[in-house]
């Protein structure tokens, strides 16, 4: 068995990685890491709330190449940050604006220059990578604790199921990185099957258009019924997709059968 399990699995230098109004390779994503990793502060635990889901996605890796955990909390919110930090001693938040409701050390996301690299990080396989919260039924954050063999395995079996596992696929994902639906299929999927993945979170219908709109490779959407009810209701003009992943909540069948007449193509439930 191996001790050491790489970050990403599938991709050439060159190989795209993500994009929004450019694009971003598997080397330029793997020299960012290190970069990156390069300036981190000296600490144990991350709070990676980089809204911009390329920033999260170099962050999460770099802390865990500098053997960091990253803490990811049920909401952005002052509150939980401040709680969870109480309970995990010598943290520090990476984001890109500072944050004035929370109290521990803030760290700005840098400007990174460097040249594209091959040089895939090998991670302990036992390694801590993430604790997760959720809500919890009482409201009080619930950790989740993941190792990054729990990821890779988890995302293998996503990747599996959805048939993900060829590579070729663009993601689009309108979710938010930091919970574990988000991470998953557009962090982790992207790292370890060779897709790639918009850069960006877009949020509006008309914004979800534009990243579809990217003409290379099979498009996937990843979202949440709400978010499909306003696609659904903007009447816009929807490029070919090869399937849609919904999941956070319950998708009706009325509104699944008018997805997929709108964008002509099935809906899956997570």
């Amino acid at each position: 068995m191996q001790d050491k399990l790489p970050l990403t699995i599938g991709h050439q230098l060159d190989s795209l990685l993500a994009w929004s109004e450019d694009k971003i390779t598997h080397g330029q994503f793997i020299a960012d890491v290190l970069c990156l990793a390069e300036q981190l502060p000296d600490a144990k635990y991350v709070f990676n709330l980089c809204e911009n889901r390329y920033h999260f996605m170099v962050g999460f890796a770099a802390a865990m190449v500098r053997g960091q955990t990253n803490l990811l909390p049920p909401s952005r919110s002052g509150i939980d940050i401040n709680k969870i930090a109480s309970q995990h001693v010598s943290n520090y938040a990476l984001l890109e604006l500072k944050q004035d409701t929370i109290s521990i050390p803030q760290f700005l996301w840098p400007e990174l220059n460097n040249q594209p690299s091959m040089d895939v990080p090998m991670l302990d396989r036992n390694h801590l990578a993430a604790i997760v919260f959720t809500s919890g039924s009482t409201g009080e954050p619930k950790p989740n604790h993941k190792l990054w063999r729990d990821l890779i395995e988890g995302t293998s079996i996503a990747a599996e199921r959805f048939h993900l596992d060829q590579g070729q696929y663009r993601i689009v994902a309108t979710v938010p990185p930091q919970h574990m639906y988000g991470l998953e299929t557009s962090v982790l999927l992207p790292w370890l099957t060779g897709n790639a993945v918009y850069a960006d979170r877009p949020f509006y219908p008309a914004d979800i258009q534009h990243a579809l709109n990217y003409n290379e490779g099979k498009r996937v959407l990843v979202t949440t019924p709400v978010h499909l009810r306003a696609c659904v209701g903007s009447q816009l003009e929807w490029p070919e997709l090869e399937y849609i992943i919904s999941a956070t909540a319950p998708l009706s069948k009325a509104l699944a059968l008018d997805v997929e007449q709108a964008f002509q193509c099935p809906v899956l439930e997570i």
